[in-house]
């Protein structure tokens, strides 16, 4: 038996105005073919999980493409076009496999296709037919859309945030792949759409209210003939159709068992739901309340989250500390140009620099300069 491996992976976050290019998987991950062994088979990623269950089961893996890119702004048309191409030519030269592992991020978004990783997985199962399984894995913070659910026999997602498991669950979808193949198994995927956003500062796996929500997934997972269950938490920086948290379920064929394992998931969810909210503090009482502080404290801006793609030079928290004279503090921005000049000034010169807020609008406060010695 042959199984082809294919990965396109990027977190798009939709609210800044820079683009993601195809620079930029070339300084993250472009791998074609034997790179991706040599590069991946020891890795933390999922893929180095496919390679892993494959070698145990004595399947031969045949890696055929991976692409992936930092978290950053939507990808451009002509750079997903580009991938897409690349990735499909090669797909042709592998030749014909048994099946297909693939690791799409789920929350990719280009500029013509706002469910990007919906669209990829629906081409490649037009290309190989409904006859050829096709099992991947998604990234915890996927947008599920029903395009990447029909186009695919089974997906998997991650099941901690921050991300421990990628490689687990890689071995995971390998295992399930070989025993489709050999028809041990016959996957039947269910999902569900419940109407709720997860607030992103609600996500850690390993407290309240997302810890109760993954025990019982974890209890669930023992019912007899349930497969897999994914919780899809969502990315809340890509503004596209799809973007919500939702639940996965894959069962031994089709008798039940996974709409009522999901039915159960969903009553915790929605029964909790107030837990899932948080309300942030604006930055006028936040200014007040280091007033009254005498420790140091850390001061998050939401929307500059760098994780989650933000290109980490938003000036509304400078800006505030300067104009409320805070003395004492520290904010890191990322300004390549402005450490240029500051770089040519040298050590013990003073310089007038106007620093961030320089890659859109939603990152930027009022103009102002600081003082840089």
């Amino acid at each position: 038996m042959r199984v082809g491996i294919l990965s396109l992976m990027q977190e798009s976050n939709t609210f800044i105005q820079n683009v993601t290019e195809y620079s930029h998987f070339e300084e993250d991950l472009l791998l074609e073919g034997e790179e991706v062994k040599s590069n991946l088979e020891k890795a933390h990623h999922e893929i180095g999980g496919f390679l892993q269950g494959l070698r145990k089961q004595n399947v031969e893996a045949v890696p055929i493409f991976t692409a992936r890119a930092l978290p950053f702004g939507t990808v451009s048309s002509a750079a997903y076009a580009k991938l897409i191409e690349k990735m499909f030519f090669l797909t042709e030269k592998a030749g014909k496999m048994d099946g297909y592992l693939v690791a799409p991020h789920g929350a990719t978004v280009s500029e013509k296709y706002p469910d990007a990783d919906g669209h990829w997985l629906y081409k490649l199962r037009r290309r190989v037919g409904s006859g050829t399984p096709i099992i991947g894995t998604l990234d915890l913070h996927a947008n599920l859309s029903q395009q990447m659910v029909e186009a695919t026999d089974a997906l998997i997602g991650y099941r901690s945030n921050p991300h421990l498991d990628q490689r687990d669950r890689g071995v995971e979808a390998a295992e399930m792949m070989v025993k489709m193949l050999r028809g041990e198994i016959n996957p039947c995927q269910k999902t569900v759409f419940p109407p709720f956003i997860m607030n992103i500062e609600k996500q850690c796996t390993s407290e309240t209210p997302c810890k109760e929500l993954y025990e019982l997934a974890e209890k669930l997972r023992e019912r007899d003939g349930i497969l897999s269950i994914s919780i899809l938490q969502g990315f809340p920086y890509a503004d596209v159709p799809e973007m919500g948290s939702s639940f996965l379920a894959i069962s031994d064929g089709d008798d039940g068992s996974a709409e009522k394992v999901l039915e159960e998931l969903s009553e915790q969810l929605w029964n909790s739901r107030s837990q899932f909210d948080r309300t942030g503090v604006d930055l006028e009482n936040a200014m007040e309340s280091l007033k009254k502080i005498t420790g140091r404290t850390c001061l998050l801006d939401m929307g500059d989250n760098v994780g989650g793609g933000s290109p980490a030079d938003g000036t509304l928290l400078a800006q505030a500390l300067i104009t409320h004279l805070v003395e004492r503090s520290f904010v890191c921005l990322y300004d390549p140009h402005a450490t240029e000049l500051a770089c040519r000034a040298g050590t013990g010169q003073s310089v007038m620099l106007q620093v961030g807020g320089k890659t859109g609008s939603n990152h930027r406060a009022p103009s102002h300069h600081l003082k840089l010695l």
